[in-house]
């Protein structure tokens, strides 16, 4: 758990910035495009969601579509990033405000080794349950 906090703490990356659509960016060797948004309309809110492609070395990966959320109930705003994980590194994407007809703000997140977080977590909690079952039988 150690190594995963010290190695996100210090090599993670994160972006904000306006984007139009079209345009792109490099976060730790991956080219994001912002293809654009989409108006999806739910049961209970409507969404604007932002359509990314995610490219590693020119081969495509993922498409991200983080959300703008308006609940009709109560016209609460909610933003829902889009967050793609891998043993290695997790790469999250935010939509910010809306600035023109064409261009958001938008925050990206690169964060390596966060599955290690979790991993050390879990071994924490099982060697904390193996320590209480052990002292148990000894008693």
């Amino acid at each position: 758990m150690l190594v995963g906090v010290v190695i996100s703490s210090n090599f993670s990356d994160h972006k904000e910035l306006v984007l139009n659509y079209g345009d792109s960016i490099t976060i730790a060797d991956r080219k994001i495009n912002f293809v654009g948004i989409k108006n999806v309309k739910a049961v209970n809110y409507f969404s604007k969601t932002g359509v990314f492609e995610s490219f590693n070395q020119d081969n495509y990966e993922i498409t991200f579509y983080p959300e703008k959320r308006i609940y009709s109930d109560q016209q609460n705003i909610m933003t829902e990033a889009a967050i793609h994980s891998t043993l290695f590194r997790d790469i999250y994407i935010a939509l910010g405000e809306q600035i023109t007809s064409n261009s958001w703000s938008v925050r990206i997140y690169h964060k390596p080794l966060m599955q290690f977080i979790w991993l050390g977590a879990i071994l924490m909690v099982i060697s904390a349950i193996f320590g209480v079952l052990s002292r148990n039988k000894r008693e």
